[in-house]
C-alpha cells in the first residue's frame, strides 16, 4: 500500500493506523492476561511459550508490581468494609451515612493547654512565619481533629468487631 507523505501527517490517518495497531494487537495482549500459569501464549514454530515462562523470565519486575497490586487491593478492601459497614449502620440508625460520620465525631474535645504548649516549643522551627498565638491555635484545631478521627476510627472498630465480618481475603482484611 503507498501512502502520500501528506495523508501521513493526516490526523485521521494516524487515528487509523493507532486503530489498526490496537486491533492487531489484541490477539497478542489477550494471552497475556491469563492467569493460568500453563496456559500457552504464543508459539514460536512447534515451541510453545507458557504464561509461567513469562512471568518467570520478568520475576523481579513483577514482584514489585503484585505487591502494588497488593497494597492496592488491601487499602480497597479495608474501604469498601468501612462504607458498608457505615452503610448497614446509617440504615439501622435511620440517618445517612454523612450523618453517622458526623455522629462518630461529635461532642467535646478537650485539649490540655501545657500539652499544646509543649507541642509548639517542640516545633517552633516550623511555626517561625506564625505568631505564638496563631501557632498554639493551629496546634490545638490539629490535636482536635486528631481526637476526633481517633473516636471515628474507635467507632468503626467497634462496628467491625459488632458485625463480626466475614472476608475472602482473610490477610487483606487485618489491620
Amino acid at each position: 500500500m503507498e501512502v502520500s507523505s501528506r495523508s501521513e501527517s493526516h490526523p485521521y490517518f494516524l487515528k487509523r493506523l493507532v486503530i489498526s495497531i490496537w486491533f492487531l494487537a489484541m490477539p497478542i495482549a489477550t494471552p497475556l492476561l491469563a492467569q493460568n500459569p500453563q496456559t500457552v501464549v504464543a508459539r514460536v514454530g512447534k515451541q510453545e511459550i507458557t504464561q509461567q515462562e513469562l512471568d518467570d523470565s520478568v520475576f523481579f519486575k513483577i514482584l514489585p508490581l503484585e505487591q502494588q497490586l497488593y497494597a492496592l487491593r488491601k487499602v480497597a478492601l479495608q474501604n469498601l468494609i468501612i462504607r458498608k459497614l457505615l452503610e448497614s449502620e446509617a440504615t439501622k440508625k435511620g440517618v445517612t451515612v454523612d450523618q453517622l460520620r458526623r455522629e462518630f465525631m461529635a461532642g467535646p474535645v478537650s485539649v490540655p493547654a501545657d500539652q499544646v504548649d509543649d507541642l509548639y516549643r517542640q516545633n517552633l522551627n516550623v511555626f517561625a512565619l506564625f505568631s505564638p498565638d496563631e501557632a498554639k491555635e493551629k496546634l490545638r484545631l490539629d490535636l482536635e481533629g486528631q481526637a476526633r478521627l481517633k473516636r471515628y476510627r474507635d467507632a468503626i472498630a467497634y462496628l467491625e468487631k459488632a458485625i463480626r465480618w466475614k472476608c475472602c481475603f482473610q490477610s487483606l482484611a487485618g489491620h
